[in-house]
């Protein structure tokens, strides 16, 4: 049954992450062939391919533009170092302090906790691909307003441009507002698992511990 249940957490992650490349993808290809004519990829298969591709280059892009800081803020992104910890960071922290030192801790917290929870980060999977489709549809947005100035251009004196640029500018904040909620729930939500992981695993590391005769323990 457990197995069984890997399996479907497995497909749960590989679905979120196909979903954080492709829909970016697909939207960005639509309004491009919409506003400037694109050419028509002629299939569906060759759609979704290079909607993939293009998802691809917009999560690096993305990805990139909010660890720099000066743009973060256009995605969404905010300064790590001004977030405080979480409390389950906080335990993560101390966790792995005492068990591999305080420069792991520091410099590779996420990294111990991924491999810790590698069977159980479904959770932290999907509040992560949540958050990455908002980054990335949130950079589609500001594109976007490109290809409507371009594509439009002969339009400019009425308000339907205007009103898709508005429409762009109200996405982008929503946009950028999910990506603001969602990142740290990944976070929370990895750290709290393995917080949650050691906790069991310490439990069950006492349980099966010999108990100690009287005897022994005067001696």
């Amino acid at each position: 049954m457990e197995s069984v249940q890997g399996i479907i957490d497995g497909l749960k992650s590989a679905t979120y992450e196909i979903s954080a490349l492709l829909l970016p993808g697909v939207v960005l290809l639509g309004v491009a062939h919409a506003l400037v004519g694109t050419p028509d990829p002629g299939s569906i298969l060759v759609w979704l391919v290079g909607s993939y591709a293009i998802g691809l280059a917009l999560q690096g892009i993305a990805s990139r533009a909010v660890r720099t800081r000066g743009i973060r803020w256009i995605l969404g992104g905010v300064d790590p170092a001004a977030a405080p910890p979480t409390p389950a960071k906080t335990l993560a922290t101390t966790i792995v302090t005492n068990e591999l030192g305080a420069e792991i801790a520091r410099r590779h917290l996420l990294d111990v906790a991924l491999t810790r929870v590698h069977p159980n980060r479904h959770v932290y999977d999907k509040f992560l691909a949540l958050a990455d489709t908002a980054r990335a549809l949130a950079l589609v947005a500001v594109i976007s307003v490109g290809l409507v100035l371009y594509g439009m251009r002969d339009d400019l004196g009425s308000r339907t441009p205007w009103l898709a640029l508005a429409g762009l500018v109200v996405a982008w904040l929503g946009l950028c507002e999910r990506h603001r909620k969602f990142a740290p729930l990944a976070v929370t939500a990895l750290y709290g698992k393995f917080v949650t992981i050691h906790s069991a695993s310490k439990h069950v590391a006492a349980s099966a511990a010999p108990p100690t005769v009287r005897g022994e323990e005067s001696s």
